[in-house]
């Protein structure tokens, strides 16, 4: 690699839909979840110079800049938040797009300089202090020209702490936002010893998304240390603020490129078929309630490094190599060869969206033919290349693809995908490097979102698999099958990934009697 040029390099990154911008003096990275080897990522970090100068000398070439809209009452929004809003209205629960965690920081913290550093940080990011409101028959945000928060602070240290801490927990997933009034986030303090502190925190979809708390954490402890006297450099100040990237999006979609990427989702998703026969425990209701639960299943070091491995060796990034493992495990349920599967995907490649906190997601479907004949290695390809070319037209909004797709809507059931596939990873080092020790705090949603949702998430040495799952379609015993199976294929895949998908085994070691239901849809 040392003879190609930056440029050469720069291409090569985007085969892999892998874009990057400057963010100050560093370098932001914008691709799907675990699309970055480690081999690439070491390349990334050796060729640092290099890249930064390159993306000072060709940014006023690359893309226009973001413009600031003139001072309005209330502001349009973005298709992502008239989705959100439109099915926050029709959510009975109220708690559908609730985005709840939590964490214990190990230090002695001092809060009332927490206090004044979320003030700073509300201060700093319009969208903390903006609600949402029909006017007019659209759907506008209104952005407060000022909003104070008070942190709520419970001290356990003296009490019985687990009840208490469970009753607290429980009401933070079980926050209700109003998207008319401030505030639409919750952030409260649990004192459980004098350098032991629960935070519980909640926010609402409309106003967040995954990568937006990565900068929360981010910029809250960097205004903490600030505010508590400690020398470091202030932030820079945002030039521009989520209106500004509404309006901005708002333009882009009728701009010739986004004309494209409508071309391609509907050549690509023309003649979708059916939706996938999972094994449903009970009837579908009339209309979906996302009564959920979460159930969790742990892919031991070894196979999570034979993953990599695997995946890597085949130039294929670790989300591909998890997503094409789904594929196979519902194909092997359902006896689809269709298989369609939802990923969520960034839309903030543009360098001045960087470091703003906001709703800058699309959804995007997965469209894959499963063949019994091929191998798992053959099958990482095709889903690689297909998932960089979705990648490539992602800023198409998804439901003006369902709308324009004539897809029925309805009450009981999503459109286009009933499963979705996620990669989280660890994001400990925000907190260690504002001087705390970070421990992460288990929160267990009770929402379903998607019938199913394969969570992986990445801890220390190896992956864990989180099986979000409505609790009015599937039983307990139904995911711990599911999960069990897709242990037992993932194992037998690594050990033999030529073999034909077909003679893969999915059976774990126990009487296949419990399976049940599942005699009728394996295809052993």
């Amino acid at each position: 690699m040392s003879a190609e040029t930056i440029s050469e390099f720069i291409l090569r990154l985007k085969r892999y839909s892998i874009s990057i911008s400057r963010r100050d003096e560093d370098i932001a990275i914008s691709c799907p979840r675990g699309q970055i080897s480690r081999q690439l990522l070491a390349e990334l970090k050796n060729r640092k110079t290099e890249i930064l100068l390159f993306l000072a000398n060709t940014k006023a070439k690359r893309e226009e800049e973001i413009e600031a809209v003139e001072r309005q009452e209330s502001y349009e929004t973005s298709p992502s938040q008239q989705r959100i809003w439109l099915f926050d209205h029709l959510d009975l629960s109220k708690q559908t797009h609730n985005v709840p965690g939590a964490f214990q920081l190990v230090g002695r913290l001092n809060r009332s300089v927490l206090q004044r550093a979320l003030n700073a940080l509300i201060a700093r990011h319009e969208i903390l202090r903006t609600t949402f409101h029909l006017l007019d028959g659209a759907i506008r945000q209104v952005v407060h020209n000022e909003y104070v928060y008070s942190v709520q602070e419970t001290d356990l240290s003296a009490a019985d702490r687990q009840e208490g801490l469970e009753r607290l927990v429980q009401q933070n997933l079980e926050f209700r936002f109003d998207l008319t009034k401030l505030p639409l986030f919750n952030f409260q303090l649990v004192r459980l010893e004098d350098e032991l502190t629960l935070v519980l925190f909640n926010l609402h979809h409309i106003i967040c998304d995954e990568h937006s708390l990565s900068l929360l954490y981010q910029d809250l402890f960097s205004l903490y240390r600030f505010c508590n006297g400690e020398e470091i450099e202030a932030l820079n100040p945002l030039r521009i603020q989520y209106k500004e990237y509404a309006s901005w999006f708002n333009r882009l979609l009728i701009s010739p490129k986004l004309g494209e990427q409508k071309q391609y989702w509907h050549t690509k998703l023309a003649g979708i078929g059916a939706a996938l026969e999972l094994p449903y425990d009970f009837p579908r209701p009339c209309q979906l309630s996302h009564r959920g639960n979460t159930k969790s299943f742990a892919i031991s070091p070894r196979d999570s490094g034979r993953i990599a491995s695997l995946a890597f060796s085949e130039n294929c990034s670790l989300f591909n190599g998890l997503l094409a493992f789904i594929n196979i495990l519902l194909y092997r349920l359902c006896g689809n060869n269709d298989i369609c599967v939802g990923i969520p995907v960034m839309v903030r490649d543009h360098t001045d969206l960087q470091n703003q906190i906001g709703c800058y997601f699309n959804l995007v479907v997965l469209r894959n033919d499963i063949r019994g004949t091929g191998s798992c290695r053959s099958l990482l390809h095709a889903i690689q290349i297909n998932t960089a070319e979705a990648y490539s037209n992602k800023l198409y909004p998804f439901d003006r693809l369902v709308n324009e797709l004539a897809v029925s809507r309805k009450p009981n059931q999503n459109p286009l995908f009933d499963v979705m596939v996620t990669l989280q990873e660890n994001k400990r080092e925000h907190f260690e490097m504002a001087g705390f020790g970070f421990i992460p705090h288990p929160v267990r949603s009770s929402v379903g979102r998607y019938e199913l949702t394969f969570g992986f998430e990445e801890t220390e040495g190896a992956i864990q698999l989180n099986i979000e799952y409505m609790s009015e379609l599937f039983a307990e015993d139904t995911i711990e099958n599911i999960g069990s199976s897709f242990l037992k294929l993932l194992q037998s895949a690594l050990d033999k990934p030529d073999i034909e998908i077909d003679d893969l085994n999915l059976i774990p070691r126990y009487d296949r009697e419990q399976i049940g239901r599942f005699k009728n849809t394996l295809r052993y």
